[in-house]
């Protein structure tokens, strides 16, 4: 038997264009009753159609899975009044609901600096692309979605405490992805990360990420992921790709109890003269590093809930051309198993120092110290640890240090 319930429903769906009913985009007019009067009309799979022009409302609230379109961010801009609520654009659904979507639209949050611009929760395979957030505390704040993009975003100047351009929080934001995301502060204002996850996730993807600090503003962290479990089953599954965190003034990249994460071809950079680490990584474990640029202190490693464990950083490369005292690693906490393998560390005085590749806990890498003879504890800067590598140039023999003492064998 032929199943028509899904072209019928098809054909019930219809386009409802904002200004048919009422909308102006003057930038006085408060369209806020023409928003609940369309959202009320419409049905649920419905496209909703705002033009070109700026849309004053208190709020707006659809409450239904609509497909939101506009003319393009810049072209169409939803402005909130003084008098709105927060957050502004609540896209909150009672459950778990399918194919929300929404795309072409800049939020200006000028009159009400203290609110979440855009809040979407029990998203299921939804869509935000091609969005603008101008102002506020937060620009788009995620909460329990699943299977859900985000695309071409861009933020700029949002401030407070706890702020961020991209917020994910509540319970859970499994199988996400954030692309094409471009976050800028260019005004004296105090942004606290341009992305923060504080949540569970089991599939977070981040790609072609930009979080620079263009100006005379503040910016505490570039990307911050942390969870509440210190090295539980759970946590938080994430792949960073192409991520570039510039001129932060604080950690590049704040990892808080974060098992699971992969970054490569990334730069990852606080202030280049800063007191801070370009990646802190406080607690978690099964971290990867490769392919990429940390720049600022280098990695900093701490336990505040617990010692970090099973972390590898492998062709990356630590330029602290300026950085005093020179150190790729602060060993603030000594991490459990740490892999470091074929990496570069630059200084401007000494290059290739292997006795200024760690600070000072004296934790070991993989690059041999070499020298002409049989090696000894003194010819190191820090005491070394059982299992550092020296290799003797004289006699073509591999040094290992066990139990103290210096045991070698000959290499072809």
């Amino acid at each position: 038997m032929l199943d028509t319930s899904r072209v019928l429903n098809q054909e019930k769906r219809r386009e409802w264009n904002m200004q048919d009913y009422g909308a102006k985009g003057d930038a006085k007019f408060n369209n806020t009753p023409v928003f609940e009067s369309v959202f009320a009309q419409a049905a649920v799979g419905d496209t909703i159609i705002l033009g070109n022009g700026i849309f004053m409302a208190d709020y707006v609230r659809p409450l239904k899975r609509f497909r939101f379109v506009a003319g393009g961010p810049e072209s169409t801009i939803l402005a909130a009044r003084s008098s709105g609520l927060d957050p502004f654009f609540d896209w909150s659904m009672p459950i778990s609901t399918v194919g929300c979507a929404l795309e072409g639209l800049s939020f200006d949050l000028t009159g009400l600096n203290d609110a979440r611009a855009l809040r979407i929760h029990n998203w299921a395979t939804g869509h935000v692309k091609n969005v603008k957030f101008r102002k506020g505390l937060v620009g788009l704040d995620i909460g329990n979605c699943d299977q859900t993009q985000v695309q071409d975003l861009w933020g700029i100047n949002q401030n407070g405490a706890n702020s961020a351009t991209i917020r994910v929080s509540d319970a859970s934001l499994p199988n996400a992805g954030l692309t094409n995301i471009w976050v800028s502060m260019s005004q004296p204002l105090t942004l606290d990360a341009g992305i923060t996850v504080a949540s569970f996730c089991s599939g977070l993807s981040m790609d072609n990420v930009w979080v620079v600090n263009s100006g005379a503003g503040t910016m505490n962290n570039g990307i911050k992921i942390s969870t509440p479990v210190p090295t539980g089953v759970q946590g938080v599954f994430a792949e960073l790709a192409n991520v570039n965190t510039d001129a932060i003034n604080g950690p590049g990249l704040r990892l808080e109890n974060v098992r699971g994460l992969w970054c490569a071809n990334s730069f990852l950079s606080s202030l280049f003269q800063g007191d801070f680490p370009g990646v802190l990584i406080d607690g978690g474990k099964e971290q990867q590093f490769s392919n990429s640029w940390i720049s600022g202190q280098g990695v900093e490693f701490k336990g505040t809930s617990a010692v970090p464990d099973k972390l590898t950083f492998a062709t990356c490369t630590f330029p602290q051309t300026q950085v005093t005292p020179a150190g790729a690693f602060k060993m603030t906490a000594t991490p459990t198993n740490l892999v470091v393998a074929d990496d570069n560390i630059y200084y401007s005085s000494v290059t290739d120092n292997p006795s200024a590749f760690l600070t000072a806990t004296g934790k070991r890498s993989t690059r041999a110290k070499t020298k002409a003879g049989i090696p000894a504890d003194v010819d190191f800067a820090v005491t070394p640890v059982d299992g550092t590598l020296a290799v003797d140039t004289t006699n073509n023999k591999l040094y290992v240090r066990i139990g103290g003492t210096w045991k070698g064998v000959v290499v072809a």
